[in-house]
């Protein structure tokens, strides 16, 4: 985020983003980082959320198995040509 001429914050143009970065590689990379979180997020909150529905308790390891093991069972997407 940066300041705007109207002295409130806002996002960043795309071309601002690479500048910043120095490297359009980075945007992409951290691009997909966030959207690896988020979705590891969302399983992880299902993942609890059934186990508290069904009264078990599971420890942060056997969380972290059962959303290892959901995550593996999303196909990749396919390869985009260079």
């Amino acid at each position: 985020m940066m300041i705007g001429e109207d002295m409130q914050l806002r996002d960043l143009t795309d071309e601002e983003m690479i500048a910043v970065a120095g490297d359009r590689r980075l945007i992409v990379a951290q691009r997909a980082l966030y959207s690896l979180q988020r979705d590891r997020a969302y399983v992880e909150d299902f993942v609890r959320a059934s186990a508290k529905r069904h009264d078990q308790w599971l420890s942060h390891e056997k969380i972290n198995e059962l959303v290892n093991a959901a995550l593996a069972m999303i196909p990749p997407p396919p390869r985009k040509a260079r």
